[in-house]
């Protein structure tokens, strides 16, 4: 299995520069990534993207048991510290 984050800070750079949606950003992305696995002949059973209808429903159902668990709580506060960090450095 392969595949292409759909999400991310340059992928939302790149579509504000573009001035397309993100969505259509990736399209091209994926497209370009299957072309260059076929050049080199390179295959796979499945091509997943995170804005498949399974992995939405997988990564919610993950989230929503973080935040049962009161994990949420501190992922939040450590991707608030990254981020801060990262706009320091």
């Amino acid at each position: 299995m392969t595949g292409l984050d759909n999400h991310g800070q340059k992928i939302s750079n790149k579509q504000k520069k573009n001035r397309i949606f993100e969505k259509e950003q990736c399209d091209k992305i994926a497209e370009n990534f299957k072309r260059t696995w076929d050049v080199f002949d390179i295959s796979y059973v499945r091509y997943k993207r995170t804005t498949d209808e399974d992995h939405i429903t997988i990564v919610q159902k993950c989230l929503q048991k973080l935040f049962d668990d009161v994990e949420i709580y501190i992922i939040a506060t450590l991707g608030c510290i990254v981020k801060l960090l990262k706009g320091l450095l």
